[in-house]
């Protein structure tokens, strides 16, 4: 267990565009490494959606539009509304939202160095997700027409352990129609004109060509070497001891430290604090128990220990963790 996972960063076309979405604290030493590791915000993002969303120069005939999605009215409990009805004026407050549109993936610009794992017949039977590519550091763009010719885009960032559909990770693929739930951050300068003035960070794709997607746990294959100790029913019950009942789960993954950084840098300065020594820790964020109303939930619990860690709200408000070790269900 004392194998670290180091990331390399992969040839793109230039920079990494934002970052993950501001969490709960302020992260003092693990933010610097996770800052090294997705890189800086640069006029790279702001061109890249321009020209994803740039009209075609040639004079070749329009394409024929296609028909609009038959997008759901909620998903999750959440109204759902596309990119272009996203309003510049209001302030979302750090809460989860649903955007619909057609997803355009960039070059992941990183991933976990994956050495040889054997996947273990347990795997098939917990069906969950052990895709190396899913800790990978994935961003694109949302867009409000599938011909990248639409007035409204919206850059995303994938959370690090969100699955996704294998075609969604394709850069340069063909546009996918999706509804993504996830936070709202603005942008600043170039952004501002050409994403609407938002970036989003996504806790989950929860639909994709016309079919609602399941949640999906997913597990760093490095962690693959035993069988986890702490199944669904037993996290249920520690996360509801600890931050009460929630609405539906958006993301659970199951993780080490140094990924858990990438993840979620204000939960790992956390959990680093409350237990340095935790080696396999299971992080899930979850919507409030009223949809739409009130910070999202997360919760770190030690998979080995069975104890719960740290909880918190990820929230544009600076809110404090709550050391959770000693609330934790016997």
């Amino acid at each position: 267990m004392d194998e670290q996972v180091t990331f390399e960063p992969q040839p793109v076309l230039g920079p990494r565009r934002a970052a993950w979405t501001r969490r709960l604290l302020v992260v003092p030493i693990l933010a610097l490494v996770g800052a090294a590791w997705i890189g800086t915000s640069g006029p790279h993002e702001q061109q890249a959606i321009a020209e994803a969303t740039a009209p075609p120069e040639s004079a070749a005939a329009p394409l024929t539009e296609q028909p609009r999605p038959a997008w759901p009215a909620t998903i999750l409990g959440l109204d759902v509304r596309t990119v272009d009805q996203l309003d510049p004026g209001t302030a979302y407050d750090g809460t989860d939202v649903a955007v619909a549109g057609w997803y355009a993936a960039w070059r992941p610009l990183g991933c976990p160095r994956r050495p040889a794992v054997d996947i273990p017949g347990f795997v098939g039977e917990l069906r969950v997700n052990v895709d190396g590519e899913t800790f990978c550091d994935r961003s694109g763009v949302l867009m409000s027409t599938p011909d990248r010719s639409g007035l409204a885009a919206l850059s995303v960032v994938l959370t690090p352990g969100v699955p996704t559909q294998p075609d969604l990770s394709n850069a340069g693929g063909a546009p996918a129609p999706v509804i993504m739930v996830g936070r709202l951050r603005e942008l600043g300068g170039q952004g501002a004109r050409s994403s609407g003035g938002w970036q989003m960070s996504v806790d989950r794709v929860a639909w994709a060509d016309g079919n609602e997607l399941a949640q999906t746990t997913s597990i760093l294959p490095r962690l693959l070497d035993q069988l986890p100790r702490q199944f669904s029913p037993m996290r249920d019950r520690i996360a509801d001891a600890i931050i009460g009942p929630t609405g539906p789960i958006l993301m659970e993954t199951l993780v080490d430290p140094a990924t858990l950084a990438f993840v979620d840098p204000a939960a790992a300065t956390s959990v680093l604090v409350a237990s340095p020594r935790s080696e396999r820790i299971w992080y899930r964020v979850a919507l409030g128990p009223e949809a739409g109303q009130g910070a999202t939930r997360w919760i770190a619990i030690d998979d080995t220990a069975g104890k719960a860690l740290v909880a918190g709200v990820l929230t544009d408000r600076p809110f404090a963790a709550v050391a959770a070790e000693r609330q934790s269900p016997r």
